[in-house]
């Protein structure tokens, strides 16, 4: 309701309506009891990650893990999808500049990748002055993030639930999920989005349709057959947004070629 107030692209206005029951989300996403309370507030710290481990669901492009970032004070989340563990110091090489403020204190669990001379070294060229780790076997007191992750799982449950893609996509539809979580309102925001707090602006919601919504691209000579009656568009399925000369765009993947790229260029299902 608050971002139809404030007109915000791709939200219908006069939003009224809450908490409408989705079938999908609650096959993908039911539990079998509640969770314990996460430890959002134990210390103070300014980021937490952790990493997901799908070495054995590699994704379209090989990628078989996946680590989650948390600004505290924005809760602005970050995810990276790389090959191999050890590869988490080049994962900072491309998160930290991205951060809303110079990070001071960060806070992950005590796994082995993390205690690496180079990421120790690299964290500090940064600025970070301490590196806290929690105990073995008590992921609550690293609770921001991990909570973060309960979420990206069930949205990702849900995104290939309903879409019918194959596993393989999980890399996609991670992007995506992150995006909308980052877009969407939270309640220990006061009402406001995570791309607000941090930005001070309101997220572009026009973007954002189904993962794996049906759409048709149009390329030009790249994807056009060379021939006077053949069509001028290719089908594929929508896979989330990124950026195309420096803007937002589409994210696709087609039915004839298997590459992902992104387009303004395209049409999608009135469905979707």
């Amino acid at each position: 309701m608050h971002m139809s107030k404030n007109k915000v692209p791709g939200i219908p206005s006069g939003l009224k309506r809450m908490g409408i029951p989705c079938s999908v989300c609650q096959h993908a996403k039911i539990k079998r009891r509640k969770a314990a309370p996460a430890a959002t507030g134990s210390d103070a710290h300014d980021i937490s990650f952790d990493m997901i481990d799908m070495s054995k669901m590699p994704t379209v492009s090989g990628k078989r893990y996946c680590t989650m970032i948390v600004e505290r004070e924005t809760r602005f989340a970050h995810t990276v999808l790389h090959e191999t563990k050890d590869e988490i110091v080049e994962v900072f090489k491309t998160v930290l500049p991205r951060l809303g403020k110079p990070a001071k204190i960060i806070k992950s669990d005590c796994a082995a990748e993390y205690n690496t001379p180079q990421l120790v070294k690299l964290l500090k060229e940064h600025g970070v002055i301490e590196f806290r780790h929690s105990n073995e076997h008590g992921q609550a007191a690293n609770g921001m993030v991990e909570k973060f992750g309960d979420t990206l799982g069930r949205g990702l449950r849900a995104a290939l639930l309903q879409s019918g893609m194959p596993f393989a996509f999980w890399g996609a539809a991670v992007i995506l999920v992150t995006d909308i979580y980052n877009s969407c309102l939270h309640t220990s925001l006061n009402g406001n989005s995570t791309h607000f707090r941090r930005t001070g602006k309101h997220p572009d919601m026009s973007f954002f349709r189904p993962f794996g919504s049906a759409m048709v691209v149009f390329r030009g000579k790249d994807l056009v057959e060379h021939r006077k009656l053949a069509p001028r568009g290719e089908k594929g399925v929508y896979l989330g947004t990124g950026k195309q000369f420096g803007r937002r765009a589409f994210m696709r993947s087609g039915r004839k070629s298997s590459a992902c790229f992104t387009t303004c260029q395209t049409q999608l299902s009135k469905n979707s």
